[in-house]
Parts: C-alpha cells; structure tokens; sequence
C-alpha cells in the first residue's frame, strides 16, 4: 500500500521552483537584503549556465542561493558553480522546500531582524489562471 503524503508534503509538491524564489526573494527583502534573480542560465552562455537562482547582499552579508524543487538535482554546472563561488569565499546554499525554517533563521539571523510572521509560514502555490474559452457567438477581446 502506498504511503499516504502529509500536508506538508503535498504543499512542497504543489509548489514550482518559481514560486519558491518568489517567496525567498521576498522573505529576504522584508529584512532589508537585496535579492536579486537571474534569468534562467539553462538557456545562456556557457560563463553563465549554472548560476544560481538568488544572488543575496545586504547587512554587510553576500551569498547565493540555489532553489530546488522537492527530489531536484545539482546540475554538473550548477555543482562548479558552487565549488567556485565557495572556493572564492562566498557562501552558496542549496535550498529545498523542506529547509524553509532554516532559510528564514539564516534571514534573521543576518539582518539582526525577524521576519513578518506573514512570510514566516511556508509559501503555498501560486494559483494558476485558468484560461478561458470565449462563448460561440461572443467576441473575444
């Protein structure tokens, strides 16, 4: 018989890649960190592909941040990435949805400041608009 998933889990299910660095990117800005995103270094140039997905400054404090869906590998680019990124220095985590306490304890344990409780709780998906088909007859417009 096949497990049954808990709430947690199927919210970590639900949840895409997306809107997990939506809702780090602004969890890290409520305390006063610049968060910022690169756009998807699958499809750039060789110096960039496996960059990771936040690039976080602010309170005296650089670091970057890997989003991974529940199960997500480390792509080969994305492993070099992080050797060379610590090999320089800088912090670089690799973070799963499961690590959403941890990431939220790393925020305020480096901005010296708490977190609203709004953006304490784990995100939950993003709804998605269903698109709708115009009635025969109708316009669409």
């Amino acid at each position: 018989m096949a497990k049954r998933l808990t709430e947690s889990e199927l919210a970590e299910r639900a949840l895409t890649e997306r809107d997990l660095q939506r809702a780090v990117g602004r969890m890290f800005r409520s305390v006063g960190f610049a968060a910022a995103h690169h756009y998807d270094s699958r499809f750039s140039d060789p110096g960039t592909r496996g960059m990771p997905d936040l690039v976080v400054i602010g309170h005296g404090y650089f670091f970057q941040v890997e989003l991974k869906r529940r199960g997500g590998r480390l792509s080969d680019e994305q492993i070099e990435w992080a050797h060379e990124s610590e090999r320089a220095g800088v912090d670089y985590y690799v973070i799963y949805p499961k690590d959403w306490d941890v990431l939220v304890q790393l925020a305020e344990d480096r901005s010296g400041k708490s977190v609203p409780a709004e953006l304490r709780q784990f995100p939950t998906p993003a709804r998605k608009r269903r698109k709708t088909k115009p009635k025969s007859g109708t316009p669409a417009g």
